[in-house]
């Protein structure tokens, strides 16, 4: 059997961080809190799995690396884009079932907007 070289071992680590990040591409599709609960260990695990490579790969010459290294670049823009397009649905979700706090009669500028009682008549406004 084939010992593991530190050149190997560093293109698994990139490939097993990248697999990880696919996962959460995938959850985000759907992006439930669950899903990005889900993701968000798993990209804790992505981080895990590089953190040792910053010091190993500083120190030399990894080439063999660049093509794995940019499509994990490419795939963290792209769940970096299903983050902020879930974050905004989220934001737009709590903003229309949060209450209104304006009282009523009240425009968006802030002033009130009063419309005269006049009794024996029905009046409708807008």
């Amino acid at each position: 059997m084939r010992e593991a070289t530190p050149k190997s071992d560093h293109l698994y680590q990139v490939r097993q961080a990248r697999r990880l990040v696919e996962k959460v591409h995938v959850r985000l599709l759907c992006p439930t809190i669950d899903a990005m609960d889900r993701g968000a260990a798993e990209l804790t695990e992505a981080v895990t799995c590089l953190a040792g490579l910053d010091t190993a790969l500083s120190a030399g010459r990894h080439e063999h690396l660049q093509p794995e290294v940019q499509r994990l670049r490419s795939e963290l823009q792209d769940v970096q884009a299903l983050l902020d397009g879930a974050g905004k649905l989220y934001a737009g979700w709590a903003r229309l079932m949060a209450p209104d706090s304006a009282p009523a009669n009240y425009t968006a500028s802030g002033t009130a907007q009063v419309c005269p009682i006049e009794r024996g008549r029905v009046v409708l406004d807008g």
